[in-house]
């Protein structure tokens, strides 16, 4: 059973009376995403709204709730952010010192570019968690960083309502859609993992040559 079948058979479980259940799926699927990249998020949030609006449960609620939950799962992963920056500085072990400056490096782009690429991030899948640990690493206002993510959350979201409304009324399709396109953000969040730990082992063999 896929992932996105998981859901819905727990969605469907639910009757016209267990809106706060069906919120409370909503918001735990955009919490956990943030914690936990390969969660499929985005297929809880919109199978949970299809099913919410086959039930006649409220728009406003589990909108809310789709909203909240990915700003507490941004508060958790800066703040994974900011241990992982204060555990850098590790006299006894050079290494760490290194992946600190090569993790700097790498995250530069927020200090151009700041908090309108922790909105963005938000229409990328599998990436989102990275850069919302990248603001804390880099020290970014909590406040200012949870703003930029509730503002991509609503926007993101609103898009995820919408298709929920558009092509809800045959779940086990959308489901099948969305565990595809579940797959193929991970897979490109997967490469580009790749890739940056491509680039450190280079730079790491050149610097020690």
């Amino acid at each position: 059973m896929s992932p996105g079948q998981r859901i819905l058979h727990l969605l469907e479980r639910l009757d016209a009376h267990d809106a706060p259940r069906g919120a409370a799926v909503i918001a735990a699927s955009s919490f956990l995403e943030h914690i936990f990249p390969p969660f499929p998020g985005d297929l809880g949030v919109t199978l949970g709204a299809a099913v919410g609006f086959a039930r006649g449960w409220s728009t406003p609620l589990l909108f809310a709730a789709a909203v909240l939950g990915g700003a507490v799962g941004a508060c958790v992963a800066w703040a994974f952010g900011r241990w992982l920056e204060r555990r850098s500085h590790h006299p006894k072990h050079p290494w760490v010192a290194r992946a600190h400056d090569e993790a700097l490096r790498v995250t530069r782009a927020l200090d151009r570019h700041g908090l309108p690429l922790v909105v963005a991030s938000r229409f990328v899948p599998g990436v989102r968690a990275f850069v919302l640990v990248a603001t804390g690493f880099r020290r970014f206002p909590l406040a200012n960083v949870v703003v930029a993510a509730a503002l991509g959350a609503t926007l993101w979201n609103a898009l995820l309502f919408a298709l929920a409304a558009l092509v809800g009324r045959n779940l086990d399709a959308l489901g099948r859609w969305l565990d595809a396109y579940n797959r193929a953000a991970l897979a490109l969040a997967a490469a580009l993992a790749a890739a940056l730990v491509a680039r450190w082992a280079w730079r790491r063999r050149r610097s020690t040559r």
